[in-house]
């Protein structure tokens, strides 16, 4: 077993844990939650489960790099690879008490994204993939959609939180792929809609203004899964740029098309 291979066995219980820490906070009546915000949350669940993971990295890979969401940059002198975490991406869901929320973890080496890990705890859905290899759902191989027509596919997109300040919002973009596909969703998580996107529930998927946290792992997931990932104008996506579409070839470039 290589280093990403040992990673990313590792990463997959550290996700477990934390989606444990998370489900154990979702069944409680009352969250401990804080506004970074207007409309952006964090809550007591997002720090313990963050928590687990950085204890649990450092426990057993003391030389390796992080970025979290809630703790940032821990850097690691030297370091081959960086933990790239969102511990509860989708936390309006989790305040609402809706079951729709993930952990994501991705590793990253001087060669890019080389492992990503999403677990969604309601469903103890464990996506995963490894860089030149198959992408997984709780061990099965998963694949795109093979759809090649807008109309037929159902597109999933989110909104930025700064939603109400900027009008580069998305909601232009929003209202005319409307009218372009058979339907559009949002589940309140880009990491869930990049794992739904990479095993075919999703036929396509763009957002943008996100940050590295919520589409590394998934958007290695989704390449791995047979799926092509692009900037918003079709350039080389980047996972540090925030914009993102996914899906296959075809939907792919009928999406630039029309956003």
């Amino acid at each position: 077993m290589n280093d990403i291979e040992s990673r990313i066995e590792y990463a997959k219980i550290f996700a477990k844990g934390a989606g444990k820490v998370l489900l154990k906070r979702f069944k409680k009546r009352k969250l401990v939650i804080e506004k970074k915000g207007d409309i952006d949350l964090v809550t007591d669940a997002d720090k313990k489960a963050e928590a687990h993971i950085i204890g649990s990295i450092f426990n057993k890979f003391p030389e390796d790099s992080i970025l979290a969401e809630e703790s940032g940059d821990i850097l690691v002198k030297n370091s081959k690879y960086r933990w790239i975490i969102d511990p509860l991406d989708g936390t309006t869901n989790f305040a609402q008490k809706f079951y729709l929320f993930a952990v994501s973890i991705a590793i990253e080496s001087e060669r890019g994204i080389e492992a990503g890990v999403i677990y969604i705890p309601y469903f103890d859905e464990m996506y995963y993939a490894i860089k030149g290899k198959e992408a997984f759902l709780n061990n099965d191989p998963i694949k795109i959609s093979q759809k090649e027509k807008l109309i037929n596919s159902v597109i999933a997109t989110g909104f930025p939180y700064s939603k109400n300040e900027n009008n580069d919002n998305n909601l232009k973009e929003h209202n005319k792929m409307i009218t372009k596909c058979r339907d559009i969703r949002r589940t309140g998580s880009a990491a869930i809609d990049l794992a739904y996107t990479a095993s075919g529930i999703w036929d396509g998927y763009w957002e943008k203004k996100l940050k590295p946290w919520d589409i590394a792992a998934g958007a290695l997931i989704v390449k791995e899964a047979g799926g092509v990932i692009k900037g918003l104008k079709g350039e080389n996506f980047d996972y540090m740029s925030g914009n993102i579409i996914a899906g296959n070839e075809k939907i792919v470039n009928l999406m630039i098309n029309e956003l």
